[in-house]
């Protein structure tokens, strides 16, 4: 009885020596796969990011490009306009 007793307490400390290490292991895989998991999150918001910063910027860019045609559209049409007004009062005045 002794000896059942003894060796149930051996078998019992291994079980708790082998489940300390499970735990001890699943802590630590658990630790790698959150820092993994940190590093691609950073990697694919900073791609994201750098994609919206980049689409931002040629959108910028055509926007202020698009007013300046617009601008000297706007421009040549005045001139237009003045020109039309000059000829016409010009034409006038000759008959």
């Amino acid at each position: 009885m002794f000896f059942d007793e003894e060796q149930d307490k051996k078998l019992a400390d291994a079980r708790r020596e082998i489940t300390s290490q499970f735990i001890a292991m699943s802590k630590d895989l658990e630790s790698q796969f959150e820092q993994q998991l940190r590093e691609v999150e950073a990697q694919i918001f900073g791609e994201v990011e750098k994609q919206i910063a980049e689409s931002r910027q040629q959108e910028e860019e055509a926007i202020a490009s698009s007013n300046t045609w617009v601008k000297e559209i706007s421009e040549i049409s005045q001139n237009f306009e003045f020109i039309l007004g000059y000829i016409s009062s010009a034409a006038v005045l000759r008959k």
